[in-house]
């Protein structure tokens, strides 16, 4: 208990209590008040209980209160730093009035055993602080925070109070968010004495210190690819993204308490911290990841354009070549992978008639001196040639009269004693092969399944051997046999002829991409790339991973993923990840 002085009084401050309290306290109160002063404890609040920095900042505040001060402007509009007054009858816990954090309550302790109750909304776990004044001797404040009916369910804790000049502060650890009530009483009325007026007034006032620091945020796997780090925190708070001393990021934990921090794709064996910070200034443990090595990573877009667009951000930082080839068809484009290895361009797609703004964006990245179009106007039009010719590159079309005459055209620029033949109206087998015919640049040829057209004939002049790709259902044995020492891999399914190419051709297996079996942009976008890195194309349904491309799974340590959800689901990937985790 601390009696103090400040000057509360002021003409106006008498005439609003007077109309205000209409009804003062009547009657004894004296069980409230003695189970009040029965439930008071006194202590000094011990060190360390509030950084000391806080409560010196804290005692400044109920000192310099503009609500304990700014008496004198009663009667004048009201405003959030105003006091508030209490209203009987508020003795006892059904009738307390509402009070709100970092404003005033004033009132009177009249009459005898007058107890006046407040309750005070408390947001979370916490420290609450209650702080008391009188303007009068004549009034022995007593006061204290507690359950409501005085229940002792541990949600509230008296901690010990300070004292600052005529200012007590009392200071309470709070367990568990809701409503408190905080009661006020003259302690002489222990006594029996009544010795204060009406113009003997007090002053309590709450202040809540959220000082309970965030969870510790979880986050998930970081990987070599991974450009954000995600994963759950307190809802609302800043969480950030630390590399030793410097902070690679910061973002926002929504409701949800989900957040996406973006960084920069780190190095294996990275360690990261991530903490979260409350509002209140309050800083979570931290939360430590280590960047691995990256299993599986997806590269794709919104459209199978920017999936284009992004294997080619995948594989190349700058290049002097682009290869062009339509996305809404596949015969031009089936044969251009190995000379788009061969000029070290990524291959981007295009709509027929407007070349497609995400690729317009990525030509520009690339500073590509040099666009090769693949097919012919009827491909690829001539506005859309002009559009390139206005952004300064040079244009170069390959383009036959039809799809075998383009794949003959390209092979002109690939000088090889061997050729890859494949049937020319569909594209699957295709796909499965040109990484491997990229890599080693053999050039792809096409053919009808029973009649090899003049184009591809002309074409295998000096060629020595042929690889042919597909069951005979997809190139007959009498074609077969018109190309020199040629031999077959295919099988039943397109996944049959991916899995005998791949087993009898093989490149690396540190890697092999995962694409669609049922649609080409995304498997021809990304054959360059594939072949950049000595992998395979592996084929795939949507939603599972057929049997023949199921066995060769366990000889890759990782995978990458052409395309999104759309194309390739996250089944496959859950599958992937299971077979390395077993691997």
């Amino acid at each position: 208990m601390k009696k103090g002085f400040v000057s509360l009084v002021a003409v106006g401050v008498l005439a609003l209590l007077t109309i205000s309290s209409s009804v003062f306290a009547e009657g004894k109160n004296e069980e409230l008040s003695n189970k009040l002063i029965n439930h008071h404890v006194e202590k000094t609040l011990p060190p360390g209980v509030i950084d000391p920095l806080k409560l010196e900042h804290l005692k400044l505040e109920f000192k310099n209160s503009g609500s304990f001060n700014r008496m004198s402007i009663v009667g004048k509009d009201t405003t959030s730093e105003d006091p508030l007054f209490e209203k009987e009858p508020n003795d006892d816990f059904s009738t307390a009035n509402s009070m709100v954090n970092e404003r005033s309550m004033v009132g009177q302790l009249l009459p005898l055993y007058d107890v006046d109750l407040f309750k005070v909304n408390v947001p979370s776990e916490g420290i609450l602080v209650v702080g008391g004044v009188t303007n009068s001797y004549a009034i022995e404040l007593l006061f204290g925070a507690v359950e409501e009916e005085f229940e002792e369910n541990g949600f509230i804790q008296y901690l010990g109070s300070e004292y600052d000049d005529d200012v007590e502060m009392q200071f309470y650890q709070v367990n568990k968010a809701g409503t408190y009530y905080i009661g006020a009483l003259d302690y002489d009325n222990e006594y029996g004495i009544d010795d204060n007026t009406v113009e003997d007034l007090y002053a309590i006032q709450s202040v809540f210190i959220d000082d309970v620091e965030p969870e510790m945020p979880i986050v998930n796997e970081v990987t070599t690819s991974s450009t954000s780090v995600s994963g759950t925190a307190e809802a609302g708070s800043t969480v950030r993204v630390k590399k030793g001393e410097t902070t690679l990021g910061s973002g926002k934990s929504s409701r949800e308490r989900i957040y996406s921090v973006s960084i920069a794709p780190q190095p294996v064996g990275t360690v990261l911290t991530v903490t979260a910070t409350d509002s209140a200034g309050n800083v979570s443990r931290e939360a430590n990841v280590t960047v691995t090595k990256d299993m599986i990573n997806r590269i794709a877009g919104t459209s199978r354009y920017s999936t284009a667009v992004a294997i080619s951000q995948e594989g190349w930082k700058t290049a002097e070549t682009v290869v062009l080839a339509t996305g809404i068809d596949f015969p031009d484009a089936l044969a251009g992978g190995p000379l788009a290895y061969k000029e070290n361009a990524p291959i981007l797609l295009t709509k027929p008639t407007s070349l497609t703004s995400e690729t317009e964006l990525e030509i520009k990245r690339l500073k590509a001196k040099k666009v090769i179009i693949l097919g012919s106007k009827g491909a690829i039009s001539l506005e859309v040639e002009a559009k390139l010719k206005n952004m300064g590159v040079v244009v170069e079309r390959i383009g036959g009269k039809n799809r075998f005459d383009t794949a003959a055209l390209i092979a002109k620029r690939l000088p090889s004693n061997q050729a890859v033949i494949a049937y020319g109206f569909n594209f699957p087998d295709v796909l499965s092969i040109s990484p491997y015919a990229a890599k080693n640049g053999v050039p792809i040829l096409l053919t009808r399944t029973d009649k090899v057209p003049a184009e591809t004939l002309s074409a295998m002049s000096g060629k020595t051997n042929t690889i042919i790709v597909g069951s005979t259902g997809a190139v007959n044995d009498s074609v077969m046999k018109q190309f020199p020492k040629p031999v077959r891999y295919g099988g039943k399914t397109r996944y049959d002829t991916g899995k005998e190419i791949i087993t009898k051709l093989p490149m690396g297996t540190d890697k092999a991409y995962i694409a669609t079996g049922r649609n080409f942009p995304d498997a021809l976008a990304g054959s360059v790339l594939a072949a950049k890195n000595n992998a395979p194309i592996l084929l795939v349904n949507l939603h599972d991973i057929p049997p023949a491309t199921n066995d060769l799974i366990s000889n890759y340590d990782s995978f990458s993923i052409f395309g999104s959800e759309g194309a390739v689901g996250e089944e496959v990937k859950k599958a992937l990840d299971l077979a390395l985790q077993n691997n």
